[in-house]
């Protein structure tokens, strides 16, 4: 077996670099030898959103070259972060449950890991969002333009909008208030 070469696994070969008749030397790559059964995509997370990630998490697939979507699932999560440019990144292996012969190995994917499930949440712009000494509140504009307060209980912010609990329903129109701010001189 000393003038053969024998794969570690079953696969197909995708690069051959040496030809009959080459002269090689131990440790040369002779070729490239790929098992299409079993894909996976190596995705780089950052260290605020690592911890919500877990092993099984499903995730949607494309391809960016070819367009091919699928799914797959979380398989391996590295515990041992790489720094780069002060943020630390985890990588994350995300194994296809279907392969397609048009996936070009090595090109760019887009993954989405879902990692809980949806939920519904009700934004409201900030400046709409009041407090007083009984809490939280927002105006609410009813169908005849009246004003009625709702208690609500804000968390987090995203940009210009808060996530509100209370007894609004999407839809609902809500006053704004600008701030207001005064200096002496």
């Amino acid at each position: 077996n000393k003038l053969k070469i024998i794969s570690t696994f079953d696969g197909e070969a995708a690069v051959v670099y040496s030809q009959p008749g080459d002269v090689v030397s131990e440790g040369d790559e002779a070729a490239i030898i790929v098992n299409r059964d079993r894909l996976y995509v190596d995705v780089s997370i950052d260290e605020t959103s690592i911890a919500s990630v877990s092993i099984g998490n499903t995730a949607e697939i494309s391809i960016d070259a070819t367009g091919y979507s699928t799914t797959g699932k979380v398989t391996i999560i590295n515990p041992i972060g790489t720094a780069s440019n002060g943020v630390v990144n985890y990588t994350v292996r995300v194994e296809l449950d279907k392969t397609d012969p048009s996936i070009l190995l090595g090109s760019t994917a887009s993954v989405v890991i879902t990692t809980g499930e949806p939920q519904s949440v009700l934004f409201v712009p900030v400046q709409a969002v009041l407090s007083d000494s009984q809490g939280e509140y927002v105006m609410r504009i009813n169908d005849d333009g009246s004003q009625e307060r709702v208690s609500v209980v804000s968390s987090t912010i995203y940009d210009e909008t808060v996530v509100v609990i209370g007894d609004l329903k999407a839809g609902d129109e809500v006053q704004t208030f600008a701030s207001v701010t005064s200096s002496e001189e």
